[in-house]
């Protein structure tokens, strides 16, 4: 008969003394899962009890299972090569080659940037995912690993384990602005609040990383007529501009992230102001001796003859700084013209046309009036002044009467007025 210690179930022993089974016999169930300690058998013959060890032998008809299929794993875009995550345990519950051997990673491996490692952890093989390659989260932000856990069998039994990798960023990238240096015009007359134009800069990192607010950094003596808007980047005009003042004006802009620390990037704006018709001309009369203070012009001046310079400036340009004067007067328009200075171009000049005699007149009226070209309005002014006519000795005395006829006594005493006769001269002055 057979005996057994532990189970008489699983075999039987036939009159002839061999040992047959009884039952489908399976190593991975109890009582053969154990390859420490073979399955025994007390047989007894007679009066000999016989000792039968068993040994069940693995066949390959279990393959290796990860308790999850999927897992996610994250890894800092400034880990360190070497840095290693845990990976799960591929239970293959046969004995041997016919165990689990290892893991390998059959797809998603981009730039072979991971490798799989093992270590020896008593009876056991603990498998990690190392860091092979330096990450950069803004070329690869991402990986879907498939993992593979093979027995040493031919052919062998697998299973997969899908591995989700997230690389976390790190603020390494500064903002880039789409341009390096940005124009625009903008009419000096320009309400406050108008919006010049816009700066666009992007970041590649995530997150707070990637979020950008704008500033400017310095205006170039431009005094803070400009504002940005922290988050769109729009450039406004927060003062009156002059372009007589400033024509050209130039602006420092920052992009910053709010990484930690955060990192910055520069442009450059520059803003041109354009001119519109705001000034009118201003005339100054210039006299032909430093110390006169009114035109003059002697009676008996050539034809040409210089009377005074005006100096007519308009703080415009282009067009709307360009001058043209012309004169007017009651009285003078016979004896006095103006022309325009070709050699000095705000420049013109009054000249005797002919003489302006005394015996016409003493003073002259003269009235300049200056127009811009500016469009589609001109600037006016307007300025009047007076030309004293200056005496020349050119008449002689002349007696009233021209004779005189008296009669005077004998006896008349020395020094004893006699008549009073009495001369005229029409020249003015000594």
């Amino acid at each position: 008969a057979v005996v057994s210690t532990q189970s008489t179930g699983y075999f039987a022993l036939s009159s002839d003394g061999r040992i047959t089974t009884k039952a489908r016999i399976d190593r991975e169930s109890e009582p053969f899962n154990d390859p420490e300690n073979p399955y025994e058998l007390k047989v007894r013959h007679s009066q000999t009890l016989i000792q039968v060890l068993i040994n069940v032998i693995d066949i390959n008809d279990n393959k290796p299972l990860f308790q999850y299929k999927q897992t996610t794993f994250t890894f800092r875009e400034n880990a360190m090569i070497g840095d290693e995550k845990t990976l799960p345990e591929a239970v293959d519950i046969d004995y041997g080659i016919n165990s689990t051997q290892g893991y390998r990673i059959v797809s998603g491996n981009t730039r072979n940037t991971f490798e799989i490692v093992s270590f020896k952890a008593g009876s056991r093989k603990v498998y990690y995912l190392r860091l092979k390659r330096g990450l950069d989260r803004e070329q690869t932000s991402e990986f879907d690993l498939v993992i593979e856990a093979y027995d040493g069998a031919y052919p062998a039994k697998k299973d997969t384990l899908e591995v989700h990798i997230i690389v976390e960023d790190e603020n390494d990238c500064s903002p880039e602005f789409n341009q390096t240096h940005y124009y625009a015009d903008v009419r000096e007359d320009a309400n406050i609040g108008h919006k010049i134009l816009t700066v666009r800069a992007t970041d590649n990192d995530s997150g707070e990383n990637s979020q950008i607010v704008y500033s400017i950094g310095r205006d170039f003596y431009a005094d803070n007529k400009f504002m940005i808007n922290r988050q769109t980047g729009d450039i406004t005009l927060q003062d009156k501009l002059d372009y007589e003042e400033e024509s050209e004006i130039f602006l420092e802009v920052k992009a910053t992230d709010r990484g930690s620390p955060a990192r910055s990037t520069k442009a450059y704006v520059t803003i041109r102001v354009i001119d519109v018709n705001d000034n009118q001309p201003v005339i100054e009369i210039i006299y032909n001796s430093a110390s006169d203070t009114e035109a003059r012009v002697d009676e008996d001046a050539l034809k040409g003859s210089p009377v005074v310079s005006i100096r007519v400036t308009d703080a415009d340009d282009g067009e709307a700084g360009r001058v043209t004067c012309e004169m007017d007067s009651e009285n003078g328009m016979e004896f006095f013209v103006l022309v325009h200075n070709d050699d000095i171009m705000d420049m013109w000049n009054v000249r005797v046309r002919k003489p302006p005699h005394r015996n016409i007149a003493t003073e002259f009226t003269l009235s300049i009036t200056c127009r811009d070209n500016g469009s589609p309005e001109q600037k006016i002014s307007f300025m009047t002044f007076k030309v004293k006519v200056m005496d020349i000795n050119d008449h002689y005395p002349i007696f009233e009467p021209v004779s005189y006829s008296i009669s005077i006594p004998e006896n008349t005493s020395p020094g004893t007025d006699i008549i009073s006769v009495s001369a005229t001269d029409a020249d003015d002055g000594e």
